[in-house]
């Protein structure tokens, strides 16, 4: 099954179906962390850049 997230604001329709019915073919989930609370920014990135060149 694949899974994606997708911002709690975003309404989605039900997942497909197998053929008979009874699994869904995908999984839609809310992401607990931002894309800004993964990707180092402003001073934090500035002392790992320096971590980084000593």
């Amino acid at each position: 099954m694949a899974g994606a997230g997708v911002a709690r604001d975003v309404v989605l329709p039900e997942p497909p179906r197998d053929r008979d019915g009874e699994r869904p073919l995908a999984q839609v989930h809310h992401s607990e962390r931002a894309f800004d609370d993964l990707v180092p920014t402003g001073a934090l990135n500035e002392r790992l850049q320096t971590l980084v060149e000593e």
